[in-house]
């Protein structure tokens, strides 16, 4: 959120969740410059002992990534996040000449501790500490993993539906898939007073999301919705008030909320 220089800015932390032996933290920040932009960013701690190559494939695998910790902020939160667990693993190994996250990023933060290793014979990567602070280890180690995953949603002007969805793909995100009562929530906090916003879900013999194809299961009608009044409402929109949907004619011109989602980033495949 640093980067966007944030003029309107709220963090809480949800309850941790356990899937297995992984544990997850989840934050959510919401910052608003003419548009509003809401970031739900999920950190996993992978409790099993494994190499950082493990680790990056499972991450990759399963979540996103092993994460990236590029601010100060972001640092500051994972403080304790995880207590007693030790040295974990994050996305940072160094090069030849830098150091770089899973992504191929060449890393501009960072959070040394007092005690790290410049030797060239080694392949290092970054560890994180309870206390925050950093150091690197010989890659080959056996340490938990953190994973990230995470959402981004961006409130835009009024268009079509059509349109809508074609200027999100142009951004390389999708028309808002809302999956669940958390998602939905995330996304209503987005709207201005008494506005509507084209979500991506639309009807031919039943309603599905535009990103997947998939058949919609988490329904928030309105009471009374969906009702195709004018015979031509195609087009799922969101109402501020309770949060509920409604169907529209697809001509209509609302906000609508683009969204980029668990998008699995190439691995860099230095070796």
């Amino acid at each position: 959120m640093g980067r966007m220089g944030s003029s309107s800015e709220s963090n809480k932390q949800r309850d941790v969740v356990r899937t297995g032996s992984d544990i997850s933290k989840t934050f959510k920040s919401t910052a608003c410059i003419g548009v509003c932009v809401t970031f739900t960013s999920t950190y996993t701690l992978v409790k099993g002992f494994e190499s950082w190559f493990w680790g990056r494939n499972y991450c990759s695998e399963k979540y996103t990534s092993l994460m990236t910790v590029d601010s100060s902020s972001l640092n500051d939160k994972l403080k304790g996040a995880w207590s007693h667990s030790g040295k974990v693993w994050i996305g940072l190994r160094a090069g030849l000449v830098s150091w770089t996250w899973p992504d191929g990023e060449e890393a501009s933060y960072f959070n040394w501790g007092p005690v790290v290793s410049d030797s060239p014979y080694e392949d290092l990567c970054a560890v994180i500490s309870d206390s925050g602070a950093w150091t690197n280890l010989n890659c080959s180690l056996l340490r938990p993993s953190v994973c990230s995953n995470g959402s981004h949603f961006t409130l835009e002007s009024e268009m079509s539906w059509t349109e809508a969805r074609a200027n999100c793909e142009d951004k390389n995100l999708t028309l808002v898939h809302i999956p669940d009562n958390f998602t939905n929530d995330d996304v209503r906090s987005l709207l201005p007073s008494r506005a509507e916003a084209w979500i991506g879900l639309s009807r031919s013999l039943i309603w599905f999301w535009s990103d997947t194809g998939g058949r919609a299961t988490f329904l928030n009608w309105e009471p009374g919705q969906p009702d195709n009044l004018s015979g031509n409402e195609l087009c799922a929109a969101l109402l501020l008030g309770n949060g509920t949907w409604s169907d529209e004619p697809c001509e209509e011109p609302y906000y609508f909320i683009c969204q980029g989602r668990m998008q699995k980033k190439p691995l860099s495949r230095r070796s």
